[in-house]
């Protein structure tokens, strides 16, 4: 009965996340024909940049949106509108269905990940004919692979802080069904003990290093201008197993700490939310 959930769960997301999909290489593809025919004639190179910058940031913004829009009302309407009054009495536990709703929901997201990155490829292509497909594979490696795992628990943990906000909002505290926007608040104060954490994890066995750059001047024929000097500071963090960051190539680490903890506090949210589905959720 759970892979028939999962099938449901896909067919009833399917059509919105299809359809941002072909939005995003639909416009990718367009600006790549246009480089190709118009843009030395008309735009000229950095008025094309410029425009094709710009079309692309307001659709990955709008696809973003939506897609947070989108998991939202997917979570809303298989749980508490019409839709959910009849999951909720199928011969499935409350714990599948909310797995199944996770699982899908993990799925878009790196679905749209991937088209993200083949659209992005598509207009870096437009703006550099040179391009290869070597160069979208390149960051196919294991630091590449880090910060996908990284992405993805970021992402565990938003769309678990989702379903926890609208199942809190729909639930009776005491005689009183909690208001939705006092839901937002209390998952956005969690979130934000969780930001709180993950800087001060990341402090750990850290300091500032200073660094000085000194750039030289010289005139059209050689001779001595003077000399700039440049300070900055960054943050040197040692790695190691024993301080829990395991060193990935020569700049790259993984925190075991900090993910592991945001990891953690997901599987918190999880756990509460389906404590919430069993006990105090409201179908009236």
């Amino acid at each position: 009965m759970f892979i028939k959930t999962l099938k449901y769960d896909f067919l009833f997301s399917k059509n919105t996340f299809l359809m941002m999909a072909a939005l995003m290489i639909g416009v990718a593809v367009i600006i790549k024909i246009i480089s190709l025919f118009v843009v030395d004639m008309v735009f000229g190179i950095f008025a094309f940049e410029t425009i094709s910058g710009l079309s692309a940031l307001i659709t990955f913004l709008v696809v973003i949106m939506i897609t947070g829009s989108h998991i939202l009302q997917f979570f809303q309407k298989n749980f508490f509108d019409d839709a959910g009054y009849l999951m909720l009495t199928l011969p499935v536990t409350r714990a599948k269905l909310l797995l199944s709703k996770v699982v899908v929901a993990m799925i878009w997201f790196n679905f749209m990940l991937l088209v993200g990155i083949i659209a992005s490829f598509i207009l870096s292509w437009a703006q550099h004919l040179e391009m290869s497909l070597t160069d979208i594979t390149s960051p196919i490696n294991l630091p590449g692979f880090i910060t996908l795992l990284e992405i993805n628990i970021i992402a565990l943990f938003i769309i678990l802080a989702i379903f926890f906000t609208v199942t809190l909002s729909n639930c009776i505290i005491g005689q009183i069904k909690l208001p939705s926007g006092i839901a937002g608040i209390f998952t956005l104060a969690y979130g934000g003990f969780v930001l709180w954490l993950g800087v001060r994890l990341g402090m750990r066995h850290s300091e500032w290093v200073n660094f000085e750059e000194r750039i030289y001047h010289y005139g059209d024929y050689g001779s001595y201008g003077g000399v700039s000097i440049i300070h900055s500071s960054i943050r040197q963090r040692e790695t190691g197993i024993a301080i829990g960051r395991i060193a990935i190539g020569d700049t790259a680490y993984f925190d075991v700490f900090i993910w592991g903890m945001v990891l953690g506090m997901a599987v918190l949210l999880l756990f509460v939310t389906y404590i919430l589905l069993n006990k105090r959720v409201s179908l009236d």
